[in-house]
């Protein structure tokens, strides 16, 4: 995830999943163990989770690396953007 566009479906994504869940950017972001803001920052997609980050974001989520990571591309895809 290098591009500003796929910062911003993954971020979008990370919202829609937690949000679907019922969950809390604080509950969030204390169950992948990162702070409030940068959850706050990944959602906005202004910062690049990394691949561990990844992996921490969908296990806080309760949902695997894969289907975030779908999600992402969903995303784009109705954005315009290619998968």
């Amino acid at each position: 995830m290098a591009g500003r566009a796929e910062l911003v479906a993954f971020g979008r994504a990370v919202r829609q999943v937690r949000e679907e869940q019922g969950l809390s950017v604080e509950a969030v972001a204390a169950a992948a163990g990162i702070a409030y803001g940068e959850l706050d920052a990944i959602e906005a997609g202004h910062l690049d989770p990394g691949s561990l980050g990844v992996l921490h974001l969908a296990t806080a989520l309760g949902v695997s690396g894969t289907t975030l990571l779908l999600s992402m591309e969903e995303i784009e895809r109705g954005a315009g953007g290619e998968a």
